[in-house]
């Protein structure tokens, strides 16, 4: 496989492919991606002759996804984890 053979399409169908699959999250996909970025980003840098190439591939704009609304504890959960310590060991005022 040469430089060239890396275009935008090739790129673009490999991250749809990755998309189709049920089971790859958007953060895996991103992550592929990031890397084949890097590595373009380093085409560029060695390669002049492929900066198009390179260009043309990183103008690809990486998918957004929704990231999960982070829960929080409620009063007595909070309690039960400060309660959990032992007070009267060093290892457990240092714990609380």
């Amino acid at each position: 496989m040469a430089i060239d053979d890396l275009d935008t399409p090739l790129i673009l169908a490999f991250l749809n492919t990755l998309r189709m699959n049920v089971i790859t999250a958007s953060v895996v996909v991103n992550a592929r991606f990031a890397a084949i970025r890097a590595f373009m980003q380093y085409v560029a840098f060695e390669e002049p002759s492929a900066v198009a190439l390179a260009r043309s591939v990183l103008a690809i704009k990486m998918k957004r996804f929704e990231q999960p609304m982070v829960g929080f504890l409620s009063r007595e959960h909070i309690e039960a984890i400060l309660a959990a310590p032992d007070n009267h060991t060093w290892i457990g005022q240092r714990d609380r």
